[in-house]
């Protein structure tokens, strides 16, 4: 799809365009002023057509994108329901590969560290770890993400750690005994 570009100086150009002959005083008074008429009716294009484009949209344009690709925003600000919508986009289109799971968390959590693990015979486990916990919404709409992501019969297991967590020697960003915080499955 090309770019749009609005014109911005009609009421400028117009007069112009006129045929040398016709370069009058009031004619090109008369066309500068359908210019500017003209040039109201395209400002106000630009700004409906801006509006519409998913990286500018806000409020109730979201809404109305969210219910077209299926993602209700169950009470997210704007700039998480984006996420949520590219992540149901990618979701919707997905055929349960590890590419496209780990494609729609890292979406859903862009600054995360993600560690997503294969399990023989046909599952996957994945390991989140953010700086600070997310809320347990957050989590569980994750998990309906991740449940329409995956392949039909596929097991999916979630761990979500915040920095520092709790772990034992074979990690070695893990904290011990009592130390760190816990983790929780989704």
């Amino acid at each position: 799809m090309s770019e749009y570009a609005p014109i911005v100086d009609y009421a400028e150009t117009a007069p112009e365009l006129l045929r040398s002959d016709l370069r009058r005083p009031r004619l090109s008074a008369l066309v500068a002023a359908f210019g500017s008429a003209i040039q109201m009716v395209e400002d106000a294009a630009a700004a409906v057509e801006s509006g519409r484009r998913f990286a500018n949209a806000t409020g109730r344009q979201l809404d109305l994108i969210g219910a077209i690709v299926g993602e209700p925003r169950q009470l997210a600000n704007d700039q998480d329901y984006r996420r949520f919508i590219q992540a149901r986009q990618l979701a919707n289109k997905s055929t349960g590969t590890g590419d496209e799971i780990f494609a729609v968390l890292q979406t859903i959590a862009p600054h995360a560290t993600i560690e997503l693990h294969e399990q023989y015979p046909a599952g996957f486990s994945v390991v989140i770890i953010t700086p600070t916990p997310p809320s347990q919404r957050y989590v569980d709409r994750l998990s309906v993400l991740l449940s329409d992501t995956r392949a039909a019969g596929v097991q999916a297991a979630g761990v979500w750690a915040t920095e520092p967590y709790f772990g034992f020697n074979n990690d070695p960003r893990a904290l011990g005994y009592n130390q760190g915080a816990l983790a929780f499955s989704f």
